[in-house]
């Protein structure tokens, strides 16, 4: 595929980017994220949650931009049916914390 002389050694889309930096984020050590965002287990998975627009504000994003959230699970959460609700649940619930308590 030809490149496009107008973008300038630039990525050829914003997915390019996006994977690039999950890439980067991904090879690190789990354990450098702490704990299980649902039970405080021990870190065995790091996952990757984007938020519905409706939620970019609380999350602090660009509204015309996908925002990432990061967050990191045991693998028996992880497995769990219900695991991406709870997670989602939790990101927001803790944010909502941070903004009221200031946390």
């Amino acid at each position: 595929m030809a490149k496009d002389p107008r973008r300038k050694g630039r990525p050829k889309r914003p997915a390019d980017v996006f994977r690039k930096a999950v890439e980067a984020e991904a090879t690190r050590d789990v354990h450098e994220f702490g704990t299980c965002l649902l039970c405080g287990g021990a870190v065995q998975m790091v996952g990757f949650w984007t938020p519905t627009k409706r939620f970019y504000r609380l999350f602090g994003f660009d509204e015309t931009k996908a925002g990432v959230v990061m967050y990191s699970l045991c693998k028996p959460c992880a497995d769990r049916p219900d695991s991406m609700t709870s997670v989602e649940e939790r990101l927001i619930e803790e944010r909502l914390r941070e903004q009221v308590l200031g946390v």
